[in-house]
């Protein structure tokens, strides 16, 4: 019954909504859609009447529908991607250096300098 469940849930759900809730049948018939967040759960709310028509017509089992926001539920999958943030070439810090050099606003020469440095790994 559960992979039921799972598949309901899949065809009926937007994708994007269903990645962020469980979902289970208790004993008497009713449907709990535990969310991530409250925008998930107050989105599944407002879906319940076009999913309790569509449930109950694929599984007369389901009586009702309980959304319910449960903070254990893992996030969505793109919300745990990793950063694809690239490390700055080998030159950067000498091309800031050299345009820093150039720069006539004082403040700005100032803050390239220490990019610069920073991307050094602090050595002057």
């Amino acid at each position: 019954m559960a992979a039921r469940v799972d598949q309901l849930v899949a065809e009926n759900i937007p994708a994007p909504l269903a990645a962020a809730c469980r979902a289970w049948l208790e004993d008497d018939g009713v449907l709990v859609l535990a969310c991530a967040n409250g925008a998930v759960a107050a989105k599944l709310k407002q879906l319940v009447p076009r999913l309790q028509l569509a449930f109950h017509a694929a599984e007369g089992q389901i009586r009702s529908i309980i959304v319910e926001v449960q903070a254990s539920t893992a996030p969505p999958a793109q919300a745990q991607k990793k950063s694809t943030r690239l490390p700055p070439p080998p030159s950067a810090a000498a091309d800031l250096e050299a345009v820093a050099a150039q720069v006539k606003a004082p403040a700005l020469a100032l803050a390239m300098r220490r990019l610069a440095t920073h991307l050094r790994g602090g050595e002057r």
